[in-house]
């Protein structure tokens, strides 16, 4: 009797446990940019907190930077704030870095974390995943970069670059590969494409 009363506690926690969450994720980026709303000037905050505000703002700020920028006098505007923070040595870097990580995400055709592969690492003998991030050329050899998430948290990891012949390609989309990683490898649905 208890075991089943423990299996209907963990069954229950394990339907629970992922909903709130989601849910308490989502309210901390909502509350975050809710309170982005003390940014504007007096004369047009409201009276009462309207929830959601923030983010209608946010969204309502990225779409029109997105259609400024894609025209020419946005493109020359972007262009001289790029000089001005290159000016400045430490912002040069971080703004750069930060740049470059968000491009090779965000771009639609982009290689980055698009292929799946596994190498052995952190010894012979021992396999984990890890993303294709690049190609660069280095002494007379062409050597593949890749990132190798940890796990749970895929956003802390290891950038290594090795040969092509250290790697095996896998044919699992990036979404399931992350769904092993942050389940420690527990996913039940099929892994592979």
């Amino acid at each position: 009797m208890t075991k089943k009363l423990r299996g209907y506690l963990i069954t229950g926690l394990v339907v629970w446990l992922p909903i709130f969450v989601t849910v308490m994720v989502i309210r901390s980026i909502i509350e975050l940019l809710d309170n982005l709303v003390v940014l504007l000037p007096k004369a047009y905050m409201p009276d009462t907190a309207i929830p959601g505000l923030g983010v209608i703002i946010v969204f309502a700020v990225f779409l029109v930077t997105g259609l400024l920028v894609t025209n020419f006098v946005g493109q020359r505007l972007v262009e001289w704030g790029e000089a001005l923070l290159h000016k400045i040595p430490l912002v040069r870097v971080i703004y750069h870095t930060t740049k470059q990580i968000i491009q090779a995400l965000l771009q639609p055709h982009g290689q980055s974390f698009r292929q799946v592969v596994m190498i052995e690492y952190p010894r012979k003998e021992v396999w984990t995943m890890a993303f294709v991030t690049g190609r660069i050329n280095h002494a007379d050899k062409e050597l593949l970069t890749v990132y190798v998430p940890t796990t749970p948290n895929p956003t802390s990891g290891f950038f290594l670059m090795l040969p092509e012949t250290d790697v095996v390609l896998l044919d699992i989309s990036v979404e399931n590969a992350l769904k092993v990683i942050l389940s420690l490898g527990a996913m039940r649905q099929p892994l592979f494409k």
